[in-house]
This record gives structure tokens, C-alpha cells and sequence, in this order.
């Protein structure tokens, strides 16, 4: 989020990799009795036959299943090596051919798939150069469940064992005995719950096993992105006896993995498959943008205040002769010591920008006369070497294609006569009768003072285009966070990004519409084509002024977005790979029979399944907002003049109906003879439930949490014009819906209310809280405050101190009673000093949004 502001802001300042000569990913194909199947194989950049290499095998995840040698490649490992410059492993990507069966029986060590993956192992073995005491079995998903599976049907194969998303059957991992495992699991995947590695784990460990569980509070199903891209997991993967199972190590780099942003890097090319216009709006009151202009200067990159200016020719006239001046390889380079930004009645945005320092280099001076030549170099400019040059801007922002452009209509720079030097060229050759490097370095110095409005105007043009380029290569907002805590159900997640719609400018702030552009999770699933669908916000012209921060999201974006998913195919599961076994029943064989009687006709050898079809869209209704009051304790409270008291924070809870419009319950079966499943009986159901969004003022923390209430409102209706042929009437509808309702409650009781800390969004040294969200103008907004800073005096006596801001003296001395707080409404974080001490004591700094407390520790502050 935080990158997505300083974006907007900054108005004011993988396919397949291809192998290298030697080769690192390998198509290879192995035969069998049931024909040629493709794999691949990753040699290192350096492999040798000379010496022997470490071995993975690498088991994909359901999206990866198939025979094109390409789709397992999108997932795990294959993707972090393609980004990085060495791995000291050769890893084998073995295919799982079976799109029909369950998917997590598809790795089994029982399936043909998963037999087929040893042997193929086996087959790199015999023509690599393989060291068989390093050879390391991995998998994430179906993989990892074909990860446990394996290592418990060949314990003596492994030197290591890595299951990440994984789970399987705890009765079988006895067997494994003492081969080291180090099972790793997202906190927050909802596609595979974390109890699923919990129960494989304790089961291994009370069998005398060695095992360790590793979970990772903040990630999800992708918990392969910052697990395999940790050369912690790496080390222990090769080495695993002297090398320890670090948890919180391994925590704390995958958490640092999320941060950085890297695993857009991994997640392979993003084909759009829906555009939704105006779906998501921002706007950047005058108050927040005032905040901001704080962090600023610290949030453009370096590599975005440099940059190149175009050569500089012109003509002078020395005693009659004409000589032609070159300057050439030209690079500004500068630090923004403080940016201002404020909208503007007429349309602009008004930025005031002080750099310190400005720097222009000039790589090349060339002087070339009748008689007499020069060349000299490097010559350096030097602006605000004393205090900052201010550039006053006035732009308008444009959106073209998606990306900011600044029109500027009127900027004002002026180099001061005292806040600026030029550094003489260190190196000078000159040729022609009585011109020497003395009189060259004299000269080219002395012109450059003469030609300051041309430097002048150099750095007019080249600070706008400096911030429009930050703007635009600023990472936005990580749309994927957005969607996982607005998406409802725990597959079939889509993937996502924003792109800029539409600018509006006014006197109280800018406001912005954007798009959600949306590309199926998994390969093959999308049109060729995106599709567009009308508008469901607002233009950016009629989104709401307010002075702060507020973030609007249109509760329509969940249909389009579900549609896809059905246009796709993509939205089908069998019930047994469902993440919550509540859904287990609807594909129990006995149950099946007693809604549909003639399975019960059927030969024993007859499988029957069902799969579940997001079949319509969903959508969100009735949205309600209800305010109440909690009580939150005195440490979240604020000190008054009567002491510390327990402060009234309050409750917003946020009610809508989440209609599924149609998803699909399939029965199907299939005789032991054939590889087809034929279709009997589908089962159309439509459900509403109600979830509530509550959000917890806490003195100064957020809190937000999710759950399901109430009874579902449901309608279920019967298609049995299948394959196999069904007597309408003997389908028992009314057991079947009765059965369907027990799965949803069951899931609804046992989905957990999911907690969760809103940080304040931390634009160091910025800082901006929720404060409350309101349903405006077809959007859900919320709205984002300046916190207060506040002090406050636990010790028994007065205490007298001073503050400063950024850019100011110190204050006059404030006296804090006992038991009493001081509340700063600032927009930057402060210095703090005592004042009622004889020794010197080191300024504290007191963050935005944060409270100083005296006397909690000790006597200082």
C-alpha cells in the first residue's frame, strides 16, 4: 500500500528462461511401457561430470499438471532459478500426466505418476554426474503431498525432505524414520490448511522421527517464493547434518522476502484476461498530501535522481574568430531535501521542491576555432552546497496509457549568486600558438559563470522529468494483498494488478480512478483476448474531496472478477481436494447412493466422484455499516488531567450478503476400463450468506476481523440428463440439499474468524491511520488520518521538556504535570529533549503516531 501512495505522490518529486551456451534448463523425455513422457532437468551454469552434484527433486503443484514440459516450470523452484546467477544443485522437474484424478493422489508413491518420477530420477542419475548422498526430495501442494508420500515408500533414497504446503496421511510416516524433514506451511493459506503439515509432523516426531515444522505467519499458499529464494533452506537442504533447522531464521528472511516485493519476479507472465475500469479509487486530500510531503524525499529511489541531459552547442566570438564549444556526456545527479505538494483550484498541482545538492557534471568540453583547439574534462557544477535551491512547479497530471504524465505549465528556478560553484576540468589538452591548459580552465570556468541561465534552463527541464519517470517506475500497489482479504472463498484465486484510469485535480485534493486488470491463476485458463467490462466506480472527477487519504473499492469488482474464473474453467475441484473437509460428505460414496439410488445399480469396480463448479458469479449486497462502542485498557488509553483512564474506542462493523449464484455439485463415474468420467446428475445451488467485516478502534491500533454469520440462505435444483441414465424422480433432492446445507454450516463453523493487526501505513519518517470507512458513491472507502503524537508523564513529579520538527529550532520549554498526557497534531515525527536536567541527554525521536512515555523504564527520557 505504502508504495502505491508514495507512487501517486511522487507528482511532487517470466516466460521459460532460455539456456545459456551450456544449457541450464534440459528438455529431456523418458519412455516406458505407457509411452514418452517429458521432464526437464536444471544443470548449474558451471556443471561438470568431473565432480559429483547434488540432486532435488522437484514436485509440482496442481496448475502444473499436463505433458507440454512447460506449465510445471510456473511454480517452485523453476521459477527461482531462472532469476537467479547460480544454484549448486542439479534439480529434476518430473510432469504429473494426470488431469483426472484427485489432486492430491496425483504424486502418490501408489500413482503412476509418482512411480514414474523415481524412475526418472533413477534415469538423471545414470547419465549425470550425481552424488547419491545429496539427493533431496521437495515438493509444494499436490507436490507436497507427493513429498511425504514418497519419502515414507522410499526412506532410504533421501538425504533431506522438504514438504511445502504439504499434508497426506499421518499413518504412514513412520517409515521414514530418521531422514531429517523440514515441513514449511503459510500461516494464512487457506487452499491447504496449516494442520495438514501440524498433523504429519507430530505424527513423524511421535514416531521417533526427525522432523521439524516451520510455519510462516504471513504468507499464504505461495509460501514456495520466499522459502526456495532463502539460502538459509538451501544450506540445511545440501547439508542437513551440520547445517540446523533455524525457524525463526528462516521467519524472519521469508518475512523480509515479502517486503522487498520480489515475488512478482517468480510468479511467471502475466497475461490479462479481465479489465475492470474504475474499480478501485484513491484520492489524496490536501491534509494527507501535506503528511506525505515528509517522506518524499526518502521515497524516490536513487537511481531516479540522475540522469541524462542532451549535448550543449553553441558559438562564441573570440577577437574576430569564431569558435564552436561541445558539452558533451552531461549527468545531473541530486539529493530532494524537502518536497511540498498541494492541489490547486485550477487544476494543478503546485510542487516546491529544494534540492541539496544539484549537481551537473560535464563528462566532455570540447572548443574547436580557425587556429586553435581544446578538449578539457570532467567539469563539475555544484548547486546548494551551502542550503537548498528551490524549484517552484506548477504541472497537471495526465493519464496516458496508463501512466502518469506531467504537463508543466509554469516553473521558477534561479541560481542564487552565493549557493553555487564550478569545479575547474582535472584534465585539459589544448593545441594552437599561445593557448595553454591555465588559459583553457580560466576560460571554460568564466564561461560557464556567464551561462547561467542556460544551466538554469538545463535544470528546468530535467527536474519534471525526473519525477515523471519516478512516478512511473514506482511499484504500485500490490493488488494480490488486496485480493486475498476481499476474496471469499479459498481457491480459485485470481491474480492482480491496478492500472492508473483517470486524474482529476481540484482545490482540496487529487482524486484517481483506477482499473483491475485480473489474469487467471492458472496457465491456459484465459481468453485470448482481455475482456473489458463496463465501469462499476466512479470517474475520477466525482470521486468524493475530502482533505485526507481515502481508499474506495467497489463491492461490484468480486463478480467480474468470479466471472472470469467461470469463463475460465479454472473454478472446479473434486471435493476430496477441497481445503476443508466439511465438503468430504457430497462425494462419499454410500451418501451418493442415497441421493441418487441408481449408483447403487452399479458394479463395485465403478468409481464415482463429484466436483464443485463455481458455475455464476458472486456478489456482495445490502452493505450496512453499524458503529458501537468497546472498552480498551488503560494502556491504549490517553493520560488527562486526572490521571490515566480507560478510554471508549469503538467498533465498525461492516454487514454484507455474499451471494453465490450458481455453483454446480457434478457426479460422475467411471468403469475400471476407462480413463473417461461420464457425467449423471449435476446439482445447481444458489447461496447466500451473510459475513461481517468488523474493524476495532484501539486506541492506537486497528484491528480488523473477518467471519461468517447466521443461517445460509439456499436453493438447490437437480439436472440428471447425463451419460448415465437417471430416473429424475428417484433423485432424492430434498436429502441431497439437507446434506448440502450440513457441508456449509460445517465449513462455516469451522472456517476460523480471521484476526488481523492493521498497521499504520508507514511511509517513514510519514505515517497515516484508518480511521473509519463509510459506503460513498457506489464504493466502500476508507479514510486515513494524520495520528497525533503524544507524551505523557508516568512519573510522580512535573517534567519539563522541548521539541523540534525537521525543519524548525527548539521549542520553548512545556511543563507535563504527573499523570497527564501532551497531544502533538503534526504532520512529521519530533525531536524530544529534557529541559529539568544538569547533564546533557541525547534527543530521543518520537515517530508520528507513536506515544513518549516518562518514567515507564527509568528516569530518562
Amino acid at each position: 500500500m505504502q508504495r502505491l501512495l508514495l507512487t501517486l505522490i511522487v507528482l511532487a518529486g517470466a516466460s521459460r528462461a532460455a539456456a545459456d551456451e551450456q544449457g541450464r534448463f534440459v528438455d529431456r523425455v523418458y519412455h516406458d511401457d505407457a509411452g514418452a513422457h517429458k521432464y526437464v532437468v536444471y544443470l548449474p551454469a558451471d556443471y561438470s561430470g568431473e565432480k559429483r552434484w547434488p540432486v532435488i527433486l522437484y514436485l509440482h503443484g496442481a496448475a502444473g499438471r499436463g505433458n507440454d514440459a512447460v506449465n510445471h516450470l510456473d511454480d517452485g523452484l523453476a521459477p527461482v532459478l531462472r532469476i537467479r546467477e547460480s544454484y549448486p544443485a542439479i534439480v529434476v522437474f518430473p510432469q504429473c500426466e494426470n488431469r483426472r484424478d484427485p489432486l492430491l493422489e496425483c504424486w502418490t508413491a501408489s500413482s503412476p505418476d509418482g512411480r514414474r518420477a523415481v524412475e526418472i530420477l533413477a534415469e538423471v542419475e545414470r547419465e549425470y554426474s550425481i552424488d547419491p548422498e545429496r539427493r533431496v526430495l521437495s515438493g509444494w501442494s499436490m507436490g507436497g503431498y507427493g513429498a511425504w508420500s514418497l519419502a515414507a515408500a522410499y526412506p532410504e533414497m533421501w538425504s533431506a525432505v522438504v514438504p511445502l504446503a504439504g499434508g497426506g496421511d499421518p499413518g504412514t510416516v513412520a517409515s521414514i524414520g530418521s531422514t531429517p524433514v523440514w515441513a514449511i506451511h503459510g500461516g494464512r493459506d487457506r487452499a491447504i490448511q496449516p494442520v495438514q503439515s501440524e498433523q504429519m509432523v507430530a505424527a513423524l516426531q511421535d514416531a521417533g522421527g526427525d522432523a521439524e515444522l516451520t510455519v510462516i505467519e504471513d504468507m499464504g499458499h505461495d509460501v514456495w517464493m520466499s522459502a526456495f529464494s532463502s539460502e538459509l533452506l538451501l544450506e540445511w537442504m545440501l547439508d542437513p547434518e551440520s547445517q540446523p533447522r533455524d525457524s525463526d531464521a528462516l521467519k524472519t528472511v521469508c518475512t523480509a522476502f515479502l517486503a522487498s516485493g520480489e515475488s512478482d519476479l517468480l510468479l511467471g507472465e502475466f497475461k490479462p484476461a479481465l479489465i475492470v475500469p474504475r474499480a478501485v479509487s484513491l484520492r489524496l486530500g490536501n491534509d494527507a498530501l501535506r503528511t506525505l510531503s515528509y517522506a518524499l524525499p526518502e521515497a524516490i529511489p536513487a537511481n531516479m535522481l540522475t540522469g541524462a541531459v542532451d549535448d550543449v552547442h553553441f558559438t562564441v566570438e573570440v577577437q574576430g574568430d569564431e569558435f564552436e564549444i561541445t558539452l558533451s556526456d552531461l549527468r545531473y545527479t541530486t539529493v530532494y531535501d524537502h518536497i511540498d505538494v498541494e492541489a490547486r483550484e485550477n487544476g494543478t498541482v503546485h510542487l516546491l521542491v529544494g534540492a541539496k545538492p544539484l549537481e551537473l557534471r560535464i563528462g566532455k568540453t570540447t572548443v574547436s576555432g580557425p587556429e586553435h583547439s581544446a578538449e578539457a574534462g570532467p567539469v563539475m557544477i555544484r548547486l546548494g552546497h551551502r542550503r537548498p535551491v528551490w524549484i517552484d512547479l506548477n504541472v497537471r497530471p495526465q493519464i496516458v496509457e496508463g501512466e502518469f504524465d506531467l504537463l508543466t505549465e509554469q516553473i521558477t528556478f534561479e541560481i542564487p549568486d552565493d549557493n553555487w560553484m564550478i569545479t575547474p576540468p582535472e584534465e585539459v589538452t589544448a593545441e594552437g600558438e599561445g593557448l595553454t591548459p591555465d588559459l583553457v580552465r580560466t576560460g571554460i570556468v568564466g564561461g560557464l559563470y556567464l551561462r547561467r541561465e542556460e544551466i538554469e534552463q538545463a535544470i528546468r527541464e530535467a527536474v519534471p522529468r525526473t519525477i515523471s519517470e519516478a512516478a512511473n517506475h514506482l511499484e504500485p500497489l500490490a493488488a494480490n494483498s488486496l485480493v486475498q482479504e476481499v476474496w471469499p472463498l479459498p481457491i480459485f484465486k485470481p491474480r492482480l494488478r491496478l492500472q492508473l484510469d483517470d486524474v482529476s485535480v481540484d482545490r482540496d485534493g487529487i482524486s484517481i480512478a483506477m482499473a483491475m486488470i485480473a489474469a487467471p491463476s492458472h496457465r491456459g485458463h484465459g481468453p485470448d483476448q482481455p475482456i473489458v467490462v463496463s465501469p462499476i466506480g466512479p470517474e475520477a472527477k466525482d470521486i468524493p474531496r475530502g482533505r485526507q487519504l481515502e481508499i474506495g473499492v467497489a463491492p461490484g469488482l468480486l463478480a467480474p472478477l468470479s466471472q472470469m474464473s467461470v469463463a475460465g474453467d479454472a473454478a472446479r475441484v473434486d471435493v476430496r481436494d477441497m481445503p476443508d473437509s466439511a465438503f468430504f460428505r457430497l462425494g462419499d460414496r454410500d451418501e451418493l447412493m442415497r441421493v441418487i439410488p441408481a449408483l447403487g445399480q452399479l458394479p463395485d469396480d465403478v468409481e464415482i466422484r463429484a466436483e464443485i463448479m463455481l458455475a455464476g458469479p458472486f456478489t456482495v449486497e445490502e452493505l450496512e455499516i453499524e458503529t458501537s462502542t468497546v472498552e480498551v485498557g488503560p494502556e491504549a488509553g490517553s493520560a488527562t488531567s486526572n490521571g490515566l483512564q480507560p478510554s471508549a474506542g469503538f467498533s465498525e462493523e461492516i454487514h454484507g450478503m455474499f451471494h453465490l449464484h450458481r455453483a454446480s455439485v457434478v457426479v460422475s463415474v467411471r468403469n475400471s476400463e476407462s480413463d473417461e468420467w461420464n457425467h449423471c446428475v449435476r446439482f445447481d445451488v444458489d447461496v447466500k450468506q451473510l459475513a461481517t467485516v468488523d474493524i476495532q478502534h484501539m486506541g492506537d491500533r486497528r484491528r480488523i476481523r473477518f467471519g461468517w454469520d447466521g443461517e445460509p440462505e439456499m436453493e438447490v435444483t437437480a439436472d440428471s440428463t447425463g451419460a448415465l441414465a437417471v430416473n429424475h424422480a428417484e433423485v432424492d433432492l430434498e436429502y441431497f440439499e439437507s446434506l448440502m446445507r450440513e457441508c456449509w454450516n460445517s465449513w462455516v463453523a469451522e472456517t476460523p474468524q480471521t484476526f488481523k493487526d492493521l498497521p499504520d501505513l508507514n511511509l517513514a519518517p510519514a505515517r497515516l491511520r484508518l480511521e473509519d470507512i463509510a459506503s460513498v458513491n457506489s464504493l466502500m472507502v476508507a479514510r486515513y488520518l494524520t495520528p497525533p503524537i503524544f507524551i505523557t508523564n508516568y512519573k510522580q513529579k512535573d517534567v519539563a521538556y522541548q521539541v523540534r520538527g525537521p525543519n524548525s529550532q527548539w521549542s520553548r520549554t512545556f511543563t507535563l504535570p504527573p499523570g497527564e498526557s501532551h497531544r502533538y497534531d503534526v504532520p512529521y515525527s519530533l525531536m524530544l529533549r529534557r529541559a529539568d536536567t544538569p547533564y546533557r541527554v541525547s534527543p530521543t525521536p518520537v515517530p508520528l503516531g507513536t506515544r513518549f512515555e516518562f518514567g515507564r523504564e527509568d528516569d530518562q527520557p
